[in-house]
């Protein structure tokens, strides 16, 4: 039986909860859907559309142009636009055990700085070697951020093509077994996911996993933003709470909690 939102919320404790976002959290925040990103990179680069992904698509685009920067402008050009809305203003004010995320986006990054919140982001193994700042949440990229790539210089990558995911695996592997220990005596929050979404099902087996190795497992509960009740009994026979609701929708509810809303609704339009 699927979770209503306000019941879900009052069991929630910050301090022992992992947030999980995928796209459906950024698009509020006029971030693009995969979607859009297949459709653009068609478009400039000339592609008949297809039923490719975007790991298809971006690698036959590299393979073909020799030219990952490019590819990577590209991409990024469709981030420029981004600004941090709604619910991820009010990402700051709870002390979440620690956050992952799918998304390239530096929504996040931007709630943060602009309530001048410590934020630690592991991007790359490369972060892996320096400690947090003091009593920083800390923020888990598992497909690299927008503004870095190799292409650039940089020792982050962009997680976009099937070679990319080989290239990280390291990486990856550096970041399951963080959440692995996250999620030891924790709940998990899987926030902005199609249940449709093929993704989905690679993250909740991973996750699931990932609990069912730790010494003590807590709950693990699917946020989405699609009404999908044959599919949420899926997810429920396997032992996750599922509740339709987006991320605006989970931090309203939130701020019907002490300490309240960090951002008046006006300066969360803006």
């Amino acid at each position: 039986m699927v979770t209503s939102l306000a019941e879900f919320v009052q069991k929630v404790r910050p301090d022992t909860t992992v947030l999980f976002f995928g796209a459906g959290s950024s698009t509020p925040s006029k971030a693009p859907t995969v979607r859009q990103i297949v459709e653009h990179l068609s478009a400039k680069f000339s592609i008949p559309e297809t039923d490719l992904s975007l790991a298809e698509m971006a690698g036959y685009i590299e393979n073909k142009t020799k030219d990952r920067r490019a590819l990577i402008n590209q991409v990024k050009s469709l981030f420029a636009k981004c600004r941090p809305t709604g619910g991820l203003l009010n990402l700051p004010l709870y002390p979440w055990k620690s956050i992952y995320t799918t998304n390239y986006d530096t929504l996040i990054e931007a709630s943060y700085a602009k309530k001048e919140f410590d934020l630690t982001v592991y991007k790359s193994n490369f972060d892996f070697s320096s400690s947090p700042r003091g009593m920083a949440t800390k923020l888990y990229k598992l497909h690299g951020s927008i503004d870095e790539d190799t292409s650039s210089g940089d020792n982050s990558r962009i997680i976009l093509t099937s070679s990319d995911y080989k290239n990280s695996s390291e990486y990856r592997q550096y970041l399951f077994n963080a959440l692995r220990y996250d999620i030891a005596e924790s709940n998990l929050i899987i926030i902005g996911y199609s249940l449709s979404d093929p993704e989905i099902r690679e993250i909740v087996s991973q996750c699931t996993t990932l609990n069912a190795q730790s010494l003590s497992a807590g709950r693990i509960a699917l946020f989405m933003y699609e009404r999908d009740e044959f599919r949420a009994s899926l997810h429920e026979a396997n032992g996750l709470e599922v509740v339709f609701a987006g991320i605006d929708d989970f931090f309203s509810e939130m701020a019907r909690k002490p300490p309240g809303p960090l951002f008046s609704p006006k300066e969360s339009e803006n």
